[in-house]
Order: C-alpha cells, then structure tokens, then sequence
C-alpha cells in the first residue's frame, strides 16, 4: 500500500487474478458502506476505486494506466464504488 499522491493511494496485490473479482467487489462494497455510515460524530466518507488485474506481460506501467482508467470511470459516474478495468 502505497500513497500516489494528494488523495489517491494503490494497492498491489500478489497472487490475485480477475477469479478473485466478486469477492473483491463484496469486500470494497462492505468497505464503502461501513464509511458511508455517520458513527461517532465522525464525517461520512466517499470512495472511488479502480482496479486492474496484471499478467506477466503487462508492465507495471500499463497496469497502473488500466487500474487509473478504471478510477476515473467511477470517478465521472457514481463517485463511490468500485470499478474494473476491462478491455
């Protein structure tokens, strides 16, 4: 887990392949719903998150555009939830 910048972190995971993509959305949707409740006089949060699965082929590169192609089409929709890159 790294941060990238201003408000925008990524995640790179191991061993994770696009078979692992409902459980991925189920965890990230339990995630955003539990931000999205007002608890404890804390703010509600909002999160948009994209996601691209990487072979060995794919450069690191082209994977972090695929993964930020994925952000921003939630970004321009919804604002909060999660979305995967596909070709």
């Amino acid at each position: 887990i790294c941060r990238i910048g201003g408000d925008e972190f990524t995640v790179i995971l191991r061993g994770v392949t696009s078979e692992n993509e409902e459980h991925i959305r189920e965890k990230m949707e339990h995630i955003m719903k539990l931000l999205s409740e007002k608890k404890d006089n804390l703010p509600t949060v909002t999160v948009s998150i994209g996601v691209a699965f990487g072979t060995t082929d794919l450069s690191f590169k082209d994977l972090y555009k695929n993964a930020d192609k994925a952000l921003y089409k939630i970004k321009s929709t919804t604002r909060n939830g999660v979305e995967f890159y596909t070709e």
